[in-house]
C-alpha cells in the first residue's frame, strides 16, 4: 500500500468559485462572500473531484481519504486544497 498525495491546485478553486456563485446563501460568514461562497463549500467541491477521479476510483481507498492541507490564496475566495490516500496499487 502506498500513500498518494492529490493537490487540487488554485485552477479547481476558481473553478469552484464560478460554480458555487450560482447558488444563493443567506448564511454569510466569515469564510463566505457576497454571492454564498465559501471555503467550506469549496473545499467539497474539490472532495467531489477527487472521489470522482479515475485514479481515485481505481486505486484509492475512501476510509483513507483525508484533507491534508488548506492553503488561501492571494485571489477574493481561492483556497488550494491538498488531499492524500492511500492506494491499493504499488508504484
Amino acid at each position: 500500500m502506498r500513500r498518494c498525495l492529490l493537490l487540487l491546485v488554485s485552477l479547481l478553486a476558481v473553478a469552484s468559485v464560478f460554480v458555487l456563485a450560482a447558488c444563493s446563501s443567506s448564511e454569510a460568514g466569515p469564510n463566505t462572500g457576497s454571492k454564498g461562497i465559501s471555503q467550506e463549500g469549496s473545499q467539497e467541491i474539490a472532495r467531489q473531484y477527487v472521489i470522482n477521479d479515475s485514479t481515485f476510483q481505481f486505486d484509492g481507498m475512501m476510509e483513507t481519504l483525508a484533507l491534508a492541507s488548506t492553503t488561501t490564496l492571494k485571489c477574493p475566495y481561492c483556497w488550494e486544497f491538498a488531499y492524500q490516500f492511500d492506494c491499493r496499487q504499488a508504484g
